[in-house]
């Protein structure tokens, strides 16, 4: 049943020819015999060759127990708060090399190309690359793609790094692993289950979603932008305040500086001008003094020479 170019002829298919296969092997396993596990490469393509749970596939893409899945598809982003931007990766973007740049602090949805079929005995579960992750970019952890889904899965990629990345339209994004689940009898051919009868059926009205649908579902069709710039704006904006409050201060600061140095100045002019003042005084004082000490002296000296004259006077009228 499968040859060397087994490859050749997956790649092949038509999406047509992949659907009437999911069909046939969505609720019976065709390949039983392959226990409950993570699946090696090998049994990954047996299922995508005889169950059609990926399209379209390219064996590039196809590692040892995971495949890559291509950044192919619509991409939604919002601009501003109110402005959401599309832009389309197809195999020509690869050819022209076109890439999309994932902003800093920034959320961008990733409506992919590729379709994926879960039969109800698998369940997917992705995550980023290597490559990306390292980059800090993040996706969640392992979101599961659940039993009976169909369709494009529409994935969030958070920046929340300080960097801008441009990342190119073809380049690796995600990958993918299987894992077949626990036997259930539901999945006997024998048992005759029907999808119209089988009790865990995946709902009709969540299998192959449009970019309207995921919005309504995820917000409401509203804006969908990272808080972060918004936090960064106030926290710049309060540091704006905190930094003019901290400059009206250092200038109150320095008006207080001034004031006290002009207070500081009067008031040893003030002490200076209380010591000149009383030492003046006292100068001034001690020349009166002394001015009528000279005065006091004269007159006593004249009264002495006048007593003098008296005296000798007396003695030669004795005589």
């Amino acid at each position: 049943m499968y040859t060397k170019d087994i490859d050749i002829e997956i790649e092949a298919q038509t999406e047509s020819q992949v659907i009437e296969n999911f069909r046939r092997s969505c609720l019976y396993d065709p390949f039983p015999f392959i226990p409950p596990a993570l699946l090696n490469h090998t049994d990954i393509k047996k299922y995508i060759y005889s169950a059609g749970i990926i399209f379209p596939y390219n064996s590039k893409n196809l590692t040892g127990a995971t495949y890559k899945i291509p950044l192919l598809g619509d991409i939604y982003y919002w601009e501003t708060s109110l402005e959401k931007k599309r832009i389309k990766f197809d195999e020509q973007s690869i050819k022209n090399e076109e890439t999309i740049k994932l902003k800093k602090n920034s959320i961008t949805y990733i409506h992919i190309s590729t379709t994926f079929r879960v039969p109800y005995y698998l369940v997917y579960r992705f995550n980023l690359t290597v490559s990306l992750a390292q980059k800090g970019l993040l996706l969640g952890t392992g979101p599961i793609v659940d039993p009976g889904f169909e369709g494009r899965i529409m994935i969030p990629i958070h920046n929340l790094t300080s960097n801008d990345y441009d990342l190119k339209a073809g380049s690796s994004l995600i990958r993918v692993e299987f894992t077949k689940l626990s036997p259930n009898k539901s999945f006997d051919i024998k048992e005759g289950i029907t999808l119209e009868t089988y009790k865990y059926k995946f709902p009709s009205s969540g299998t192959h979603w449009n970019e309207d649908k995921y919005f309504q579902d995820i917000n409401g069709k509203n804006p969908i932008v990272s808080s972060i710039p918004g936090a960064i704006k106030n926290a710049e904006d309060i540091a704006l305040i905190a930094k003019e409050k901290a400059n009206n201060a250092e200038d109150s600061l320095k008006t207080i500086k001034r004031i006290a140095w002009i207070s500081g100045l009067i008031t040893v002019i003030g002490i200076a001008s209380g010591i000149i003042y009383p030492t003046w005084t006292l100068i001034n004082d001690t020349n009166i003094a002394s001015t009528k000490l000279i005065e006091n002296n004269e007159r006593m000296l004249l009264k002495i020479e006048n007593l003098e004259k008296e005296l000798a006077k007396l003695k030669d009228d004795k005589k």
